[in-house]
This record gives C-alpha cells, structure tokens and sequence, in this order.
C-alpha cells in the first residue's frame, strides 16, 4: 500500500484540509470539494520533512498543498532529489554480445537424394 494510504496519513489529512486550507506554496485557498486525487487543484497533505528523511505522518509533519504544486515543488532544483531509481532484476548486461545466430534450414528439393 502507498505511504498516502496508510492510515494515518489520510486521518490528519482531513484534519490539515478542515476549514478553508491555503496552499503554503501558492498562497490560494485549496478547494476541498475536488475529488479526483489526479487534478492538480486537489488538496494534499504535503509532507515538511519526506519520509526519505525520516519524515513522518504526524500532524506537525504536514502541510496543506495543492497536488499540482507539491508535484512542481518536487521537480524544481530547490526540492529534494528524486527518488534512485529501481533496481533492474539481475540478468544479462545491457550491451553484452548478441545471441548466436540460428540455423537457417536449407530448402531441399522433393526427392532429392533419392536413387
């Protein structure tokens, strides 16, 4: 399960988007009535310290932002680094020698080889 879905996170969620939130990266009221988690005017609870630094789901640790600002917060040079990536599952090296080529088989003529 998704770190956001865990419990805790969606319980202080709620409590960090009750009233009339303001994002603290763009300054606008959060409209709260958005329901599609994928719009870019939905509200988020935004993590101050990321889990990647031992960051937590408490309360004091999340503030309220819009999704579309809290994914550009992550993909500007002042935000933390992106995540390393994912490890490939072990098998042949990129690059390493092509496969052996196949045998073509030969056509043969009906009866050939016959005397």
């Amino acid at each position: 399960m998704a770190r956001t879905g865990a419990r805790p996170y969606r319980r202080n969620r709620g409590r960090v988007l009750a009233g009339n939130p303001v994002c603290v990266e763009c300054g606008q009221p959060i409209d709260t009535s958005i329901t599609d988690q994928y719009d870019p005017g939905y509200g988020t609870a935004d993590h101050k310290v990321p889990y990647s630094q031992g960051g937590t789901d408490a309360l004091e640790n999340l503030q309220p932002m819009h999704r579309g600002c809290n994914l550009a917060k992550h993909s500007t040079p002042g935000g933390p680094p992106p995540p390393p990536p994912r490890r490939r599952p072990a098998g042949p090296a990129t690059g390493s020698a092509p496969p052996p080529p196949v045998a073509e088989a030969r056509p043969t003529a009906i009866g050939a080889g016959r005397g």
